[in-house]
């Protein structure tokens, strides 16, 4: 499983933030799965300090001048192909291109859609909060598929059918009608979990529980990640057992026909 992931994990990383770079440019963003290590090794670095230091001491630390660095980057590359869009944007026939940066270009305000460094980070937080979570989540889908074949044809079907009905092209819109990749999905997400443990919060005073447990202020805690037999069951599923869990496809299925 660990080849999967990690394969999994370069290629969303090489095509979902940026889809249109040249070759130099790829190659010189093809490792931006460090920014996501870099943004959460910066954040625990300045909760170290007291956030009347932090504006101070991040100029300091190596890790915040990594994400910095990363941003700059970003926005250098972006800069370049946000400002040949605007202008191709003026000539009749022009196509806009279907990818991340267009989405995002879409939903800001029009004084925003020329902030380069703006996207950029937008870009990069989007990746950096998707990016490991999403490769995990389709390794364990990739697992169940090859556990359960009879959902290949179902979800490949559905896939045909939406492309078809929007003109064979992926869109926001298009990908949301997607009921039964999105049922299957979940249900794979509800029985393999993205991380260990979850639920992580800090202590600001103090507190005992109901069960005499004695929780220090200023700690960190969390539970573990392991789904129970109450949130297995929790949609209306009699038994933990990924064939039943499954059927939600099946029900899925059966209210779009």
């Amino acid at each position: 499983m660990q080849v999967t992931y990690l394969g999994l994990l370069d290629l969303i990383t090489h095509d979902f933030i940026l889809f249109y770079l040249s070759k130099c440019a790829q190659y010189r963003f093809a490792n931006r799965n460090q920014y996501t290590r870099d943004v959460v090794q910066a954040a625990l670095a300045l909760r170290k300090w007291r956030p009347f230091l932090r504006p101070i001491v991040k100029y300091f630390i190596p890790q915040v001048k990594r994400v910095w660095a990363g941003n700059t980057q970003a926005t250098n590359m972006l800069r370049t192909i946000v400002k040949q869009r605007m202008l191709d944007e003026k000539f009749e026939g022009y196509e806009k291109p279907i990818d991340t940066i267009e989405w995002i270009r879409d939903l800001l305000p029009k004084a925003e859609k020329q902030d380069y460094t703006y996207i950029a980070i937008l870009q990069l937080s989007t990746g950096a909060a998707s990016i490991y979570s999403a490769s995990s989540l389709l390794t364990n889908a990739l697992y169940n598929l090859a556990a359960y074949p009879e959902y290949v044809s179902v979800l490949r079907e559905e896939a045909q059918q939406i492309l078809c009905q929007n003109g064979g092209q992926w869109t926001l819109e298009s990908m949301s009608q997607l009921k039964k990749m999105d049922s299957f999905l979940k249900e794979s997400q509800r029985h393999f979990t993205a991380t260990v443990i979850s639920f992580q919060r800090k202590t600001l005073k103090p507190i005992t529980l109901s069960d005499g447990t004695y929780l220090p202020a200023n700690t960190y805690h969390s539970h573990h990640q392991q789904p129970s037999p109450p949130i297995l069951q929790s949609t209306g599923i009699q038994t933990s057992s990924m064939t039943s869990a499954f059927t939600r496809c099946d029900s899925a299925h059966r209210k779009m026909i």
